[in-house]
């Protein structure tokens, strides 16, 4: 079962804000220049290593979770969404998050 609606419109809002939150098993943190994420998930070791650099490049990074794996985050200008498929709920939270960023 998906996200209710009035749960994406908040996701939605806190995304475009890039404030932390905590909804279920989806969460979204700010990770500053001189730490590491808490979990690299699944993420590929290709993916691990594009966050690393992004993070040490930047001020703050912020970075959307899926469970324990970064599905997407954002540096001051730009997106990043990693594309990888996992199971069904977090191929779900991927695309609430990816129509956050283009809205």
């Amino acid at each position: 079962m998906g996200l209710r609606w009035t749960t994406q419109r908040t996701i939605h809002q806190l995304v475009k804000e890039r404030k932390p939150f905590l909804l279920g098993n989806i969460r979204a943190e700010v990770v500053n220049q001189d730490e590491l994420p808490r979990s690299f998930g699944r993420l590929s070791i290709n993916n691990i290593n594009q966050l690393k650099s992004d993070i040490s490049h930047h001020i703050a990074t912020y970075v959307v979770y899926s469970y324990n794996t970064p599905i997407a985050w954002t540096t001051e200008t730009s997106w990043f969404m990693s594309g990888e498929k996992y199971s069904k709920t977090t191929n779900h939270h991927q695309s609430v998050i990816a129509a956050a960023i283009s809205s």
